[in-house]
């Protein structure tokens, strides 16, 4: 499962920041934070956090950390989402990247859910991996790759007419 939550995150990150001026504006959309300057950090900051616990994933599997860390992001998301619920609020929401449609927001809200529990689940039932980092840096390296072909593959597809992928952001 960490592979797992290593290639989520990893995807997410990067796909915001191959269209990081368009996930800041997806920021704006959210209504929460109106000063520029602020959405431009927030941005950098979920960037760097899905890059940092991809990482925690990959060299720290099983430490708790890990997974208060990737728990956090998901509930501040899912706040956020259920916030654009309350306030009725259309949105595309960039979790993984540039899409056509716009992101329905109740499927993203019990994607989000799904995910805090898997992740809840397997921090219940993982016991601290030993650190072997030529193992580790195999792992990386796969969950990049994995990534950025994900991310290519996307694009084709978009291009192509979308996939049914982004029909369920």
């Amino acid at each position: 499962m960490h592979i797992f939550f290593a290639a989520l995150f990893m995807l997410s990150s990067i796909s915001k920041i191959v269209d990081f001026q368009d996930f800041h504006l997806a920021i704006k959309q959210f209504g929460i934070i109106i000063n520029k300057k602020v959405i431009i950090l927030c941005a950098y900051l979920f960037v760097i956090s899905e890059l940092f616990i991809s990482l925690l994933f990959i060299f720290f599997t099983g430490h708790w950390l890990t997974y208060v860390s990737a728990i956090s992001i998901m509930l501040t998301f899912t706040i956020a989402l259920l916030r654009v619920i309350l306030d009725k609020k259309k949105i595309s929401c960039y979790c993984f990247g540039k899409s056509k449609k716009q992101t329905n927001v109740h499927v993203a809200v019990v994607r989000n859910t799904s995910i805090i529990a898997l992740l809840l689940v397997t921090l219940l039932f993982t016991s601290p991996a030993e650190l072997n980092v030529f193992e580790n840096l195999n792992i990386m390296i796969a969950v990049i790759l994995f990534s950025v072909i994900t991310l290519i593959s996307k694009e084709f597809l978009f291009d192509q007419g979308g996939s049914s992928f982004e029909s369920s952001q």
